[in-house]
């Protein structure tokens, strides 16, 4: 018989909409009674399963981590719930009908067994400051990739464009790119409309017509 580690745990399924959750109470003598209920995903929603959580003395929760749906159900319950958080392949499938309820008690019948393998989830500070890092790397690599169209784009037409230009838009700072824009922008107005006139050329010169 597996040793049962959590006498009261809860275990939610997590949906798109709504979320169903069990809470499996053991006794003394190793009898588990299953308690389910359905909650909204919003705010009021999840605080009215934050008292339902608190008003049976459960304080061991398992959410399995669907999508970016369980995040506001995660920031919620921290608060007043250890949280585990664990991935769908450790959850195998139920044979029969399946259902949302079953899906919840099944996490909470290997969750009260510590049979879920969780996931390190880091404090809320750092989860913020990450988000933030990878936001910021984000716009940096298409920051990078706007600075290179440019140059891929040279590439389309007819001609390759001289190398001063790519490197003018590349490589160059955009604070210099700007100076020079400043004392030098009808040569470079003009050779911006000719690089534009060829990139939507659609036919190469020697197909062209050579009657006027």
């Amino acid at each position: 018989m597996l040793k049962i580690v959590y006498p009261i745990c809860c275990g939610i399924d997590v949906h798109k909409k709504f979320i169903v959750a069990c809470i499996a109470s053991t006794d003394n003598k190793g009898v588990t009674t299953y308690k389910s209920s359905r909650f909204s995903i919003f705010t009021k929603g999840l605080r009215e399963l934050s008292e339902w959580l608190c008003s049976n003395s459960c304080n061991d929760v398992c959410i399995e981590s669907f999508g970016k749906y369980w995040i506001p159900v995660f920031n919620v319950l921290e608060a007043t719930c250890k949280i585990t958080l664990a991935h769908p392949k450790y959850f195998k499938a139920i044979r029969g009908k399946k259902t949302n309820k079953k899906d919840a008690k099944w996490i909470a019948e290997l969750f009260k067994h510590d049979l879920v393998n969780g996931s390190f989830m880091p404090p809320l500070a750092i989860r913020q400051f990450r988000d933030l890092m990878r936001y910021r790397v984000k716009l940096t690599n298409f920051k990078t990739s706007e600075k290179n169209r440019p140059k891929a784009a040279s590439r389309y037409p007819i001609f390759s464009l001289p190398m001063c230009y790519q490197t003018l838009l590349v490589r160059v700072p955009l604070q210099l790119f700007n100076e020079y824009l400043q004392i030098h922008w009808i040569p470079i107005l003009m050779l911006l409309l000719i690089f534009t006139v060829l990139c939507f050329l659609k036919q190469p010169i020697y197909s062209l017509p050579l009657t006027m």
